[in-house]
């Protein structure tokens, strides 16, 4: 039921309107000045806001800018006695969707009024589309630093040349890569997604090359490998510093010769696939310690990339918050417009040690906690007070990480009812890992069994 607004100082002609809007089926409240109808705007979402032009203190203009500045979807009908080209073409320039003048047609303004609400539809219907667009793969940020990865992804992309994408956890380097392939001749082909860190390294083997019937206890039947699956398309192999000794080299032979051979098979077969790789590690001291092969690391490291941290591109910050607070609020079905100026500030002053995935996590748990169109800084309460950040840099990156790793992997828990391999599988990080940091922080997975009721 679309949700309307009347703000009008005089008190017969509001309640006028109410009755006959609730006549057609609206839900109806009204304001008798601008500064009580901010008041109800700023704790409810309305569709459309129905204004007298002249009203003591503020005017409807005002009241008009106020409106589409905060809220932009939100329609402005303008009503007046005091009717003049001036007054309408004015009211128009500041983004109202219609002027109607006193005495009023009733009729006019019913359909005026369907007219509002087919627009603010159309205008959150597209959105909604950018919205998902940019979810498929697009990159979002003004930055200098997110537009040179933009530039390399573009060069690199019509290629078949490997691609080596760094950066710490959570920076975005999926969407780089899947942009790389959306934007490549085998954009149409298959794109196949490995994490090498979230599978069992007695399993990952088979997952990559396939495997026989009868190749090793289980293996009941036939089984294409995901490097087979990607044949036409794209290959990619997230956390690639995590892969064991025997498997890089096997992953070379695959680089150098493009042709695989599944375990249980003598055979071996060529396939057309392009690699992209990702990690948060230094390989070159990996290759140093001997825990990454050498000749590995020069096949992968043909055009590196670079994903910058959040805190070297905050001016990305309002558009990323922005873009996750529609999506979350479509996912949930909530009405909310903005984050107010307070909210935002403390996302600026934040560093953000878990990077993009870190800020969508608090944008989506302060879409739970709205109870208004408005995110303020009571919604964010799991952020940490900016003015605190104090102390030598590495030092105070450190807490934050490890503060967000124990906020991060406790709701993971909570979400999967205190599954370990669930939560590894999710957070792409082996269970032996998980485990000790568990056992670190003093956490019990099973104290979080049977606590997710949803």
């Amino acid at each position: 039921m679309a949700r309307i607004l009347i703000v009008d100082d005089e008190i017969k002609m509001a309640r006028l309107l109410e009755i006959t809007l609730k006549n057609e089926g609206y839900q109806v409240e009204k304001a008798y000045s601008s500064h009580e109808a901010l008041k109800k705007i700023k704790s409810k979402s309305y569709d459309v806001v129905v204004t007298d032009l002249k009203m003591p203190g503020m005017d409807g203009i005002e009241l008009l800018r106020i409106v589409k500045k905060n809220y932009p979807s939100t329609q402005v009908i303008m009503i007046t006695a005091f009717g003049t080209i001036q007054s309408a073409v004015k009211a128009m320039k500041e983004g109202a969707f219609h002027y109607l003048t006193k005495p009023l047609n009733l009729e006019e303004l019913k359909e005026v009024l369907k007219g509002a609400l087919k627009v603010k539809k159309l205008e959150e219907e597209n959105i909604l589309l950018r919205q998902e667009i940019l979810g498929e793969g697009e990159i979002i940020g003004k930055s200098k630093a997110i537009k040179e990865v933009m530039e390399l992804a573009r060069k690199v992309a019509p290629e078949d040349t490997t691609v080596l994408l760094q950066g710490e956890t959570g920076t975005g380097k999926e969407l780089v890569a899947r942009a790389i392939h959306k934007l490549s001749p085998r954009k149409n082909g298959p794109y196949v997604v490995v994490n090498c860190a979230a599978i069992p390294e007695n399993l990952l083997e088979s997952e990559l090359f396939g495997h026989r019937k009868g190749a090793f206890t289980g293996a009941l039947k036939d089984k294409k490998g995901r490097i087979e699956i990607a044949d036409g398309g794209t290959l990619f192999l997230d956390e690639i510093g995590s892969l064991s000794l025997p498997l890089q080299a096997k992953l070379l032979r695959f680089l150098e010769t493009k042709e695989i051979q599944p375990l249980g098979s003598e055979d071996t077969f060529r396939v057309d696939v392009r690699v992209i790789a990702a990690t948060n590690q230094d390989l070159r001291k990996r290759v140093e310690e001997g825990n990454f092969r050498e000749d590995l690391f020069y096949r992968l490291n043909v055009f590196p990339i670079y994903i910058p941290p959040l805190r070297e591109r905050k001016e990305d910050i309002p558009l990323l918050a922005n873009y996750f607070l529609k999506l979350y609020s479509k996912k949930m079905n909530k009405k909310i417009e903005k984050i107010d100026d307070g909210a935002m500030e403390l996302l600026l002053k934040y560093s953000w040690p878990g990077n993009v995935r870190e800020l969508e996590n608090v944008i989506e748990r302060a879409v739970v906690l709205a109870d208004s169109p408005i995110v303020s800084k009571e919604f964010l309460p799991l952020l940490p007070a900016c003015e605190e950040i104090t102390g030598p840099y590495q030092e105070r990156k450190k807490r934050l990480l490890e503060n967000f790793e124990r906020e991060y992997f406790k709701e993971l828990l909570q979400k999967h009812n205190g599954i370990i391999s669930k939560v590894a599988k999710e957070a792409g990080i082996d269970r032996k890992n998980l485990y000790l940091k568990l056992k670190k922080w003093g956490i019990n997975p099973q104290d979080f069994r049977g606590r997710n009721t949803t």
